[in-house]
């Protein structure tokens, strides 16, 4: 799955150069000087209403369940200690076992936590790619409003060099945010 997103990113920036590259071509014989406009889109992103909306919400999820694995987490440090405590009267059968069950309980907690970190990434990542795709609609009309022969994404550190880029993040977030309103319920 990775080494496919790595081909289908590499593949996505070739051709994007290639794009770039022919317009810059196609600019040059016609004579007339290439405008060259920057997005900052994860920036414009969160600045969106939506991304401002998503980000709250995933925030609140993440708050909850991390208490919930703190409050594990403290369980198990109660259970070492309670084991410490206990331990010179035990017998080396039933140390055994509170060993067991303590090793059983801090794999199911550290399984529950690496889980919750790859659901959270896999959160955040669906709820901005929506608010991604709508962006790129917003770049394409700002684009040919204002007769932008490239634009870069300054945040995916793509671009190197423009002289006279036009920064049109601001423009693209608050367009974003009159098409794409949401009903306050």
């Amino acid at each position: 799955m990775k080494r496919f997103m790595v081909k289908s990113f590499l593949t996505l920036v070739v051709l994007s150069m290639a794009t770039s590259f022919s317009s810059v071509f196609a600019a040059e014989k016609s004579g007339h000087d290439l405008k060259v406009g920057i997005v900052d889109v994860q920036s414009a992103i969160l600045q969106t209403n939506d991304g401002k909306l998503a980000r709250q919400k995933i925030e609140k999820e993440v708050t909850s369940k991390k208490q919930e694995l703190m409050n594990q987490q403290n369980q198990l440090k109660k259970l070492q200690e309670d084991f410490q405590a206990q331990q010179s009267v035990l017998s080396d059968a039933d140390k055994i076992t509170k060993q067991k069950e303590f090793q059983t309980k801090l794999q199911a907690f550290q399984q529950a936590q690496i889980s919750f970190e790859q659901e959270a990434r896999q959160r955040e990542a669906t709820a901005l790619q929506k608010i991604f795709q709508n962006i790129q609609s917003v770049v394409q009309k700002i684009s040919k409003q204002k007769n932008f022969d490239l634009v870069f994404d300054k945040s995916a550190a793509v671009l190197l060099y423009a002289a006279n880029g036009t920064d049109i993040t601001n423009d693209v977030v608050t367009q974003y945010n009159s098409e794409f309103k949401k009903d306050k319920k």
